[in-house]
This record gives C-alpha cells, sequence and structure tokens, in this order.
C-alpha cells in the first residue's frame, strides 16, 4: 500500500484474510473491511487447536489430490474434499477446485499463528475504528460460526454481520456474484455513495 502510495483502501480478506483485513484496520490501513468467514475468532486454546486439527487433516490428504482437475481424478473424491471448502462442490470447476485443495498445503505461517495464543482477531477487531462487517458462511465446516465467532461478533455492536446461509468456508468459490455484492452493498452503504468497481 505504502509503494503504491495509498494511506488506506476499502479491504476485504476471506479466512486468514479476513484476520489479515482486521488487522490492517486495526492499523489504521482500511476505510472500511469486510471480513468474510475470518479466522482468529476464538477465545481460547481449545477453539485454536479445533481449528489447528482440522487444518493439518486436510494437508494430509490434499496432497493426493494434487491432480484434482485431472479427468481420471473420481469427481466423487475431488467433491469430498472440496466440502471443506464449498457446500456445493459442482458449483466449482474442476480446475478452481484443484488449487483450492492444493492451496492449504503451501500455507507457511498457519502454525505460528494457530500457536500463538496471545493474538486473535478478536484483539485486532476491538481495535477497528472504521465501518466493519463479518460475513459469516452458515455452512462452514471448518471454523462453524454457531460455535466460534457469532456470539464474539454479538457483544461489538459497532460491528455489523451477517450470516450467509447456503455457502461453505470460502464462499467465493461457489457464489462469487453474491460475495462481491455484498462488499460493494456493505460500502456503499457505510458511505452513502456507490463505490467505483478497481
Amino acid at each position: 500500500m505504502d509503494a503504491a502510495g495509498w494511506a488506506g483502501a476499502h479491504v476485504a480478506g476471506n479466512s486468514p484474510g479476513g484476520w489479515l483485513a482486521l488487522e490492517l484496520a486495526a492499523r489504521g490501513r482500511a476505510r472500511s473491511v469486510t471480513a468474510v468467514a475470518p479466522a482468529g475468532l476464538w477465545e481460547s486454546g481449545t477453539a485454536a487447536d479445533d481449528v489447528r486439527r482440522k487444518f493439518r487433516s486436510f494437508c494430509r490428504v490434499a496432497p493426493a489430490m494434487r491432480f484434482a482437475a485431472h479427468p481420471a481424478v473420481p469427481d466423487m473424491a475431488r467433491r469430498a474434499l472440496l466440502r471443506w471448502f464449498a457446500h456445493r462442490p459442482s458449483n466449482v470447476s474442476p480446475q478452481l477446485a484443484a488449487v483450492t485443495i492444493e492451496a492449504p498445503a503451501h500455507c507457511r505461517c498457519f502454525d505460528s499463528v494457530a500457536n500463538d495464543s496471545d493474538t486473535t482477531a478478536v484483539d485486532a477487531m476491538r481495535r477497528v475504528e472504521v465501518p466493519a462487517n463479518v460475513l459469516f458462511c452458515g455452512r462452514d465446516r471448518v471454523i462453524p460460526p454457531a460455535r466460534y465467532g457469532r456470539r464474539i461478533v454479538a457483544k461489538m455492536p459497532a460491528i455489523a454481520s451477517k450470516t450467509l446461509p447456503w455457502v461453505g468456508r470460502v464462499p467465493m468459490l461457489e457464489a462469487p456474484v453474491l460475495i462481491a455484492g455484498e462488499i460493494r452493498e456493505f460500502v456503499d452503504s457505510a458511505y452513502g455513495r456507490t463505490v467505483r468497481s478497481a
């Protein structure tokens, strides 16, 4: 952002990106923030351990699906793994599914973030002073909103929130138009005008 000469921007992110978006807002670098199913919305080590266990389990299985876009890979196997990310895997192309399935195996920061019990997205959220919205995914199998985030956000009246009932952990995979519309609508309502798309 500094290199581009941007003091701030409307920021949106999903999962760890949602946490990063909240951190940018907490540091005064966001004009607004939309956190889609953000990671880090936990207040106990038990919750973090649960997420870490799921992540590691998936990373052990994912390498076997490295060529998930190949026609020889059974559609049923690809969809079974993709259910971690999408409620309706059939809406996701085989090519996008393959990239999504393989991506977690390349994540180098998850353990250090999850093991840092002193830092959570909740801490960042408490310091946000710009319009902020959390979009929960009703069919999230990794961090179910009913178990973690919704309760926390409900205690922060300055933070808007909404549950999208029929999408999974990475809703852009199965409903990109819906997510883009939610972000645009929130920014427009927060600033009382239409924000030009990039």
